[in-house]
């Protein structure tokens, strides 16, 4: 017997919450391929996992962080940090600098942060970008979402073609490729090409 095909209007309220990514507005962006596991051709663990080039890249930034940022003025969170800036409204990110008094005033909770990340780097995405018209708006979705609520810049990386959108407030964004000499904070200079390499790292 086939398995029957489950479809957003149709079956919209029998989605658990553990297939949510994010929220905008009141309203759920699942994971990717989310349809799979709900027609169990998937276990959930395989769509919210991250891709071994996306682990890498992800891991390279975070190394360069740990090593030159600092860690007196400043905290690097990672592993889908979140940041909620309105009830409904809710972002996962991969990598987030944050002010490390402010964070730390907060308090530590189980709860997702309502301090905006300074800096935001992110590397593709795990989010289900079929309501949208394309990926590429959802990014830049994204992107103005957490400008508006106090990120000051941000960095998204994509792998299909190695290319990095850069947004920072006040300021005109610009794309262009991994060998681009990034302005991270504090005239921190980060190069993602170099760095791969500095790995021995070839992609």
């Amino acid at each position: 017997m086939k398995t029957k095909t489950i479809t957003k209007s149709s079956k919209q309220s029998k989605i658990p919450e553990y297939l949510i990514y994010e929220m905008k507005d009141g309203k759920p962006i699942y994971y990717k391929n989310y349809e799979l596991v709900l027609n169990k051709k998937l276990p959930p663990e395989a769509i919210m996992g991250s891709s071994k080039l996306q682990t890498i890249i992800i891991h390279i930034i975070l190394k360069f962080l740990f090593q030159h940022l600092n860690s007196k003025k400043y905290m690097v969170l990672s592993n889908e940090i979140g940041f909620q800036w309105d009830k409904g409204s809710w972002s996962n990110l991969d990598i987030a600098i944050f002010d490390k008094e402010e964070l730390l005033k907060e308090g530590i909770t189980n709860s997702y942060t309502k301090i905006p990340p300074i800096i935001v780097f992110e590397v593709d995405t795990k989010a289900d970008t079929s309501q949208y018209p394309d990926i590429e708006f959802y990014i830049r979705d994204k992107i103005q979402d957490l400008l508006n609520h106090g990120a000051q810049k941000i960095f998204w990386f994509t792998t299909h073609d190695k290319k990095i959108l850069i947004a920072e407030q006040n300021k005109n964004w610009i794309i262009t490729n991994w060998d681009f000499d990034l302005n991270i904070i504090d005239n921190l200079s980060f190069n993602l090409y170099k760095a791969l390499l500095n790995e021995k790292i070839e992609i």
